[in-house]
């Protein structure tokens, strides 16, 4: 299983589309995790019925919005996705983690910061896309017996680009 992982969008649908395609091109997405900071750019793609799992972040006070946090199972493996915003990712991701291992989930999915970053920290597998806006995004790999997540950026973005 191959999901795209996305966040802090800020208005940019168009970049949304673009690294769903590129990620597509790259080998498949079967899903979509949105960690907040633009949901109603992820439109495109739910109009496409693709499955995208969101939370809310920390710009959004959507009425019947996605909830601010959510577990979801990808092959066996749960997937905890949160803006950040509430667990302080900023200065550190204990929290986070500790949030992740409460709900048995093995990866913690987060944006807020806009900095990409993928590491294990206390057997959980911490990934921030970075920000959309500024063509940032990961893909995760779920397969039995094997989780890594590969940052990436949007190919041919200009530097400020992305940025409204």
């Amino acid at each position: 299983m191959r999901a795209l992982i996305l966040s802090d969008s800020h208005g940019r649908s168009d970049l949304v589309v673009r690294a769903y395609e590129e990620a597509c091109a790259q080998g498949g997405v079967d899903a979509v995790l949105f960690a907040g900071d633009g949901w109603d750019d992820l439109m495109p793609l739910v109009e496409r019925k693709i499955p995208v799992y969101a939370v809310r972040g920390n710009s959004e006070n959507l009425v019947g919005g996605p909830p601010y946090m959510r577990v979801e199972t990808l092959e066996q493996a749960r997937v905890m996705i949160t803006h950040g915003h509430r667990s302080d990712v900023r200065h550190t991701l204990d929290e986070l983690v500790k949030s992740a291992r409460d709900m048995s989930a093995i990866v913690a999915v987060y944006g807020h910061t806009h900095a990409q970053h993928a590491k294990w920290h206390r057997g959980v597998l911490t990934v921030n896309p970075g920000a959309l806006r500024d063509g940032r995004y990961a893909v995760l790999q779920v397969q039995t017996g094997h989780i890594e997540a590969e940052l990436k950026q949007i190919k041919n973005i200009s530097a400020g680009e992305g940025r409204s």
